[in-house]
This record gives C-alpha cells, structure tokens and sequence, in this order.
C-alpha cells in the first residue's frame, strides 16, 4: 500500500537561505504548531516524512531497524515504523527506555505500530540485517552520554553499512 502523503516542497540549491533554529526555538515552534492541529496530528506528520525520507534514501529496501526512545523523538520512530509497513516494509523497532515515561502521543504511534504488524522489540539485535536504520532515539536538544541498551544501539546504529537516517538529529548531538 503506497503511502498517502501530501505534495513535498522541493528544495534545491537556489531555494535561498533555510534558518536555524537553537533547542529553546525549536520547541517553542513544535509547542505553536502543535496548538494549531488536532492532537497527535503533528507526531503523524513527522512520522510521515521520516517515512518518506527513509523510502527516498532506501527506495528497494525491504528491512528497516529504528532505535527508539521513550519520548517524542521515539514516537517519531513508531509513527514513521507504521508508514513504512503500510508501504509494504520489514520493519523492526529495538524500543529503549521507561515505556512509563513514554508521552501520550508516543504511546499511541506504539499502539498504532503494533496494530499494524510492526516487530517491537526490547533489545538491541545481535545479528541484525537491514537495508536501512532509523535512529529515534534521543530527541531534539537531549544531550547526554548513552547508557546500557542506548549505548548498545547506537553503537550499533553507527557501524551498520547502509543507509542511516536520525530523526530530527543524531542522538547526543549538541543542537545549539
């Protein structure tokens, strides 16, 4: 089942200057659009263009592995997770963290995953075999040093051959 998703803007070289946003700006951004929608709405969205990155990045790849944190950044992954399996994907999540500290909207991309057939997981693959890797694991400015499994999936997450794709950005980066 193909995804259905909205006209992507196109971007290229002579689109002009993209701003840059610190940590603080960003959610204050996220709190503004999220206002505007109806609940979870902006969590679908993002999952949706992950997904739509991950099928440009990977267009024949079959086996998808996303890390996935306890929060939103995580949600992203799930929501994402259940795109690709409506487009006909394997996909498989490792999700990491306090499923009790998990957010509302993050629970319910889990659920909606779930629903959809996506293998949820609890820990990092030994011999894992994907085509592609989703990092959504620490979010937007959450900036500290990996432990036990995160650790573990993030090494892993770096030293996979194919294409990579970080969820908003790499986990641990300093965005500001």
């Amino acid at each position: 089942m193909a995804l259905a998703m909205t006209r992507p803007r196109r971007i290229t070289s002579d689109s002009g200057a993209w701003p840059l946003h610190s940590a603080d700006a960003s959610r204050q951004i996220e709190t503004l659009a999220a206002a505007a929608c109806e609940p979870h709405t902006l969590m679908q969205r993002a999952g949706e263009a992950t997904a739509r990155l991950a099928l440009a990045l990977a267009p024949h790849g079959q086996r998808i592995w996303i890390a996935a944190g306890a929060g939103n950044n995580g949600g992203d992954g799930f929501e994402a997770a259940y795109q690709l399996k409506r487009a006909g994907r394997q996909v498989q999540i490792t999700a990491l963290g306090n499923p009790a500290r998990r957010p509302a909207d993050a629970a319910a991309s889990l659920a909606r995953a779930q629903a959809a057939g996506v293998r949820i997981e609890t820990f990092v693959p030994a011999d894992l075999q994907c085509d592609l890797a989703i990092d959504a694991v620490f979010g937007l400015g959450t900036i500290r040093t990996a432990e036990g499994l995160f650790a573990d999936a993030l090494r892993l997450f770096n030293r996979l051959p194919g294409p990579r794709l970080a969820v908003d950005l790499p986990s641990g980066l300093d965005s500001d």
